[in-house]
């Protein structure tokens, strides 16, 4: 969250804000991760699984909560939600890559 954008001056809510920006950061470290590990074409089940639990999970509780769904049996959907604004351009092209990143698990 952009503190200065979204006039949160309040100490507490810049507080929230960090917390939320810091929990993105891990989940994108790991969404990462796993479409290095989907995109190699020749790595066996066993070592899939190996990679897997080497990810930091527990790096926030934002990947705790979400580690059956990116990392187990489940079917995930990311809705990117982007604007066509031009003072949004940043914004929007980290949202795409984002859920670029996240179209490559499978």
């Amino acid at each position: 969250e952009k503190t200065r954008e979204s006039k949160a001056f309040n100490k507490q809510r810049e507080i929230e804000g960090k917390a939320i920006n810091n929990s993105l950061t891990h989940l994108g470290k790991v969404v990462r991760r796993i479409a290095e590990l989907s995109s190699k074409k020749n790595l066996s089940k066993a070592k899939f699984k190996k990679g897997m639990a080497a990810i930091s999970w527990r790096s926030s509780k934002l990947t705790t909560l979400l580690r059956d769904s990116l990392g187990g049996n489940c079917k995930t959907v990311m809705i990117a939600a982007i604007s066509p604004a031009m003072t949004e351009l940043a914004e929007t092209c980290s949202t795409l890559r984002y859920a670029n990143d996240i179209k490559q698990i499978s």
